[in-house]
């Protein structure tokens, strides 16, 4: 009896080292593992590190409706929203999306703050934190405390950003110098109310037709030939109407003054351009 009580202890014994040895085997297999390291977090980089092509930058008009942009990024490219704000808006965005952004100001300095300091052309930059993402990015402008009158002047494409070493600080992220605009002054024969404008332009070239004109006027556009973009600007520098999917725009201007009619065009063209003022 005393035998067959010490077999039994034995089995049970080695019995338990076999399923203890079979479960770590299990295991492995299984690839059962216990954990305690944490993921790296992604974070942005305090400014863009390369260039931002002049063909990736999209002029927007904001207001205080949400405007919505959508498009596909890849880390380490960029794309540039450009539009018009005066001192005192605040610029409100929001995505779901993960994307590094970045706000530049008139000036060409990077600001952090919503509350947008300068009137002009601002700059948003943004590409993806990681890999490559599909985005939605809805913007909007209030316009508490608006003040200055400066004229809007386009911002030119970000120069290279050097890479800085662990001896030295992060560089300034600098803008190449403003190119200068071609700038023309219209006048109509007399006894007319109109005049065709007529020329050949490059990719991310832009040229600026001014002419005087009175509140109450009705000003009309027709691109007659090539594929232009184009933007209409008061004496104060804000865009009151565009041209870019269609062919034609109509408008009441708001006020006395200098207005500027801008085109550009994303490849070379040979454009013709019909303007109209009503008279008073």
């Amino acid at each position: 009896m005393k035998k067959t009580g010490l077999f039994l202890l034995l089995f049970l014994l080695t019995g338990c080292e076999v399923l203890s040895e079979h479960w770590k085997q299990l295991s492995t297999t299984m690839n059962i593992v216990n954990s305690n390291s944490s993921e790296k977090i992604e974070q942005c980089s305090e400014q863009p590190q390369s260039n931002l092509d002049p063909k990736n930058i999209k002029l927007i008009t904001l207001t205080a409706v949400n405007t919505k942009e959508s498009g596909q990024i890849r880390q380490g490219n960029y794309l540039g929203y450009q539009f018009p704000a005066k001192a005192g808006q605040q610029l409100n965005y929001r995505t779901e999306d993960n994307l590094c952004i970045w706000l530049y100001a008139p000036d060409r300095q990077q600001i952090k703050s919503k509350d947008l300091p300068q009137t002009g052309q601002y700059t948003l930059v943004l590409t993806a934190l990681k890999g490559a993402t599909t985005f939605d990015l809805k913007m909007n402008l209030s316009s508490r405390g608006v003040t200055g009158t400066q004229p809007l002047q386009p911002l030119p494409p970000f120069a290279n950003t050097s890479t800085a070493s662990t001896s030295s600080p992060t560089p300034t992220p600098s803008i190449s110098p403003q190119p200068n605009i071609p700038n023309e002054r219209v006048t109509f024969d007399p006894g007319t109310t109109g005049t065709t404008l007529t020329s050949a332009i490059k990719p991310a070239e832009k040229r600026q037709y001014k002419l005087e004109c009175a509140e109450g006027q009705k000003m009309s556009l027709e691109v007659q030939q090539g594929t232009v973009d184009i933007n209409i600007l008061d004496p104060n520098g804000q865009i009151i109407g565009t041209i870019k999917d269609s062919k034609k725009w109509q408008g009441e201007l708001p006020k006395s003054g200098d207005y500027v009619i801008e085109v550009s065009a994303s490849k070379a063209a040979d454009f013709k351009l019909n303007v109209d003022v009503s008279p008073l």
